[in-house]
């Protein structure tokens, strides 16, 4: 009677696993959260209903006029692509890219290209390294990172939203702005609007391409009001919250058949 409720239990745990594996999926779609254009193979059943109701209402004009090389004017005939404060056209006060870390055993993790994905930074299995000798190119909780070297990975931005400090090695740059959201802004870079800029500064040949700093300094980023930003943020913010839950159930439900497959063979 145990082994055959012991099984029983298997099994209806072994179905919902497929299920947590999908919701798991679902909210990790490489892509993840791209709220500024629409692509129907990367959107998370979290994002796709807003984006298709919002960001077509909201942005097509101002993405437009953001790449557009005239500018152009908002409804109530002001320029809405002027410079800021510091004279740029992006809102942009930090923009450098990494060094070569020097490798330890202790101190610092590392964040390289394969671990900046589209709006999101992977913080496991990192090699560890001494402290920048530059304060400055520490990455530090909400900052922006934009990946300048590599095919495939070149122009992949995502934010960095973990209390502890990093170091970027040299295929990494970090972006920072007082007007612009960390996650806003990697949304924009990953959108239509910012990788067309990716692919119109690229330099080099098609093996060895590269983005420099001061190219990311000529890109135009349309400064979103405040209100749109903080909507992006709390979306993203609630989806990664589901994805961190989805993923300890999964843990969970897994620990749980093995644990319950143990008892089978005991029994």
């Amino acid at each position: 009677m145990k082994k055959f409720i012991l099984k029983a239990d298997i099994k209806g745990l072994e179905k919902q696993i497929p299920q947590a594996e999908r919701d798991l999926k679902m909210l990790t779609n490489r892509g993840k959260l791209e709220l500024l254009l629409a692509d129907d193979e990367l959107i998370g059943i979290l994002k796709e209903r807003w984006i298709a109701a919002e960001v077509a209402k909201r942005l097509d004009y101002p993405i437009f006029m953001a790449v557009s090389e005239r500018g152009g004017k908002d409804n109530s005939g002001d320029y809405e692509y002027v410079v800021d404060e510091h004279g740029s056209l992006n809102h942009l006060t930090f923009c450098q890219r990494g060094k070569q870390p020097v490798y330890s055993n202790t101190g610092f993790r590392v964040i390289n290209s394969k671990q900046v994905q589209p709006n999101r930074v992977i913080f496991e299995d990192n090699r560890l390294a001494i402290s920048n000798p530059n304060d400055a190119l520490q990455i530090r909780y909400g900052d922006t990172l934009i990946n300048g070297k590599g095919r495939g990975t070149l122009g992949r931005a995502a934010p960095y939203l973990f209390d502890e400090s990093a170091v970027p090695d040299n295929h990494v740059t970090i972006l920072r702005s007082p007007d612009l959201d960390p996650v806003y802004l990697s949304l924009y870079l990953n959108s239509a609007a910012g990788q067309m800029q990716v692919e119109m500064y690229q330099r080099g040949t098609s093996g060895q391409l590269e983005l420099y700093p001061f190219d990311i300094r000529r890109f135009l980023v349309w400064p979103a009001p405040e209100s749109f930003q903080k909507e992006l943020r709390r979306i993203h913010d609630k989806a990664a919250s589901a994805e961190r839950e989805s993923r300890q159930l999964l843990e969970q439900a897994k620990a749980r058949v093995e644990q319950l497959i143990e008892e089978a063979a005991q029994a």
